[in-house]
């Protein structure tokens, strides 16, 4: 396989928002999680930085870069998008990788694409209705919230082990701190959840967003 069969192999694995829009994006971790785990945890074996945001991340990994190449430490840096070749993404002390070391790992392993599609995604028990109860019965409506009038909605992010137990729970989004509180204790509280499937098998799974409503009427 050449290296632009190689190149074009991969970007055919996925999504692309240039040609489908909206529907190419993807919120949840759980491809990420399962493709690491299916590649021994890598990421756990080396220290790194990672940098997100809107504008000034490729500045500031080259910077980092290179102060970190500067102190002697043999540093790998990849950034995203690339503006002419695949190449650019991936520097070794400050030097692109070359088109001859061509990423056979994932192409040895095609299958695993069909392996990591989540059949099942993780759900509370009894779905939405099952959550809208489980708020119901348990919400308490903060009295710090209610004198000064806070509400709003509450988003939490978290992961449903292949157990269905919860971790990794934190807030993304919230109309204040005493109501991000409440919202936490209601996913402490829960039941164990249903967990995702592969292939039939319980695997841990990445819920990107879950909303919580306080209104107050």
């Amino acid at each position: 396989m050449t290296y632009q069969e190689t190149e074009d192999f991969l970007f055919n694995q996925l999504p692309i928002y240039q040609n489908q829009g909206r529907s190419a994006l993807n919120r949840n971790l759980e491809k990420t999680i399962l493709l690491l785990k299916h590649l021994g945890n890598p990421h756990n074996n080396f220290k790194s930085v990672l940098i997100a945001g809107t504008n000034g991340k490729g500045s500031s990994c080259h910077m980092i870069a290179s102060i970190l190449q500067e102190a002697g430490y043999k540093t790998g840096l990849h950034t995203s998008p690339h503006l002419k070749s695949y190449t650019e993404r991936v520097r070794i002390n400050g030097v692109e990788i070359e088109k001859r070391l061509r990423p056979t790992v994932l192409i040895e392993n095609a299958s695993i694409n069909d392996s990591l599609r989540i059949e099942v995604d993780a759900e509370f028990p009894g779905g939405h209705d099952g959550w809208g109860k489980h708020l119901r019965k348990n919400l308490k409506y903060p009295l710090d919230a209610k004198r000064y009038g806070y509400q709003g909605n509450v988003y939490m992010s978290f992961v449903v082990l292949s157990d269905g137990s919860i971790t990794s729970a934190k807030i993304i989004g919230s109309p204040h701190e005493v109501l991000s509180a409440e919202a936490l204790r209601m996913l402490e509280i829960s039941p164990n959840w249903i967990p995702a499937t592969v292939n039939g098998v319980p695997v841990d799974f990445q819920l990107s967003t879950l909303r919580v409503v306080f209104r107050l009427k």
